[in-house]
């Protein structure tokens, strides 16, 4: 609940810093018209290293790939200061890879009898895949030149996350059950859930993320291509601030499930305490054409 209640405080605060500041624009707007400014509306799209970022408590954080497309009106104060809001799309990837993983946990077989469930995942990993709808606020500078300027932007954005999914894999598995009112240890029959299994890949499953926001900066090239026609050539980088996931643990990576024991579940990481502090960064290259009002 208190998650709910600091999103939504964020969300309100960033709307209100929008807006006062458009308003606080019009002031502005007369010195605009006579030196020649204009207002623009631009269309960008941007990549390629857009990535989950988290502590793992072992194994190895890759670096994924994305990318983001966008749109944005720009309001020039005077002719190199402008305020920019938009709206976007942005493919976040992760992939977190853990060697071999063990566990066990007490639970119940099909007959309801109590047991301890034991497991070992040979390279086990975990592939998040998140897209999300952002709305970046920044403060642009340009130098001056008819046809060529420089151009630097920072600023910040919400990131709303719209569908995030997660993959687990493992090149073995291999499971018994202790059962200590007899104390056995079965290691078969594999219809029961017991014995050596190969390559495991799970379906893909919700992954629960909360909103995020992040600082952002741009630099780059200006090209006047037209009258009223600009194409900007940068680089960037979105620095995520906050983490996206409720920290949790307790739950078991590799599930026993008693009405289906040949066919495992899989928790997330971020829901067994393997990983915790998700932040999304993305850099690289942004191409920008934009149109002058």
């Amino acid at each position: 609940m208190k998650t709910r209640i600091f999103n939504r405080s964020i969300l309100r605060g960033f709307l209100v810093a929008s807006v006062v500041t458009l308003c606080a624009g019009k002031s502005f707007s007369q010195e605009a018209r006579e030196e020649g400014t204009q207002s623009e509306v631009s269309v960008a799209i941007g990549g390629i290293f857009s990535s989950l970022d988290y502590d793992l408590a072992q194994g190895d954080v890759n670096q994924g790939e994305g990318y983001n497309l966008g749109l944005r009106y720009s309001y020039y104060f005077n002719s190199a200061w402008s305020l920019g809001l938009g709206v976007g799309y942005q493919r976040y990837e992760g992939l977190a890879s853990l060697g071999r993983v063990q566990g066990a946990y007490a639970t119940t077989d099909f007959e309801e009898e109590g047991f301890e469930f034991r497991y070992t995942a040979e390279n086990y990993r975990e592939e998040q895949d998140v897209h999300a709808f952002e709305i970046p606020l920044g403060l642009q500078y340009e130098t001056q030149g008819q046809y060529t300027r420089v151009y630097f932007m920072a600023g910040a954005k919400l990131i709303l996350p719209i569908k995030s999914t997660y993959t687990a894999k493992a090149s073995s598995l291999e499971t018994s059950g202790y059962y200590p009112q007899y104390d056995a240890e079965l290691f078969d029959p594999a219809f029961a859930g017991f014995g050596q299994y190969g390559a495991q890949e799970s379906a893909k499953q919700d992954l629960d993320l909360n909103m995020g926001y992040a600082v952002i900066a741009e630099i780059g090239i200006k090209q006047r291509i037209g009258p009223n026609s600009f194409v900007y050539v940068g680089g960037y980088i979105d620095y995520g601030l906050n983490s996206m996931v409720d920290e949790k643990a307790g739950n078991p990576l590799v599930g026993y499930q008693k009405n289906n024991p040949a066919k495992f579940g899989y928790n997330s990481i971020f829901e067994t305490g393997y990983a915790k502090d998700l932040k999304p960064i993305s850099f690289g290259v942004k191409l920008r054409y934009a149109l002058g009002l």
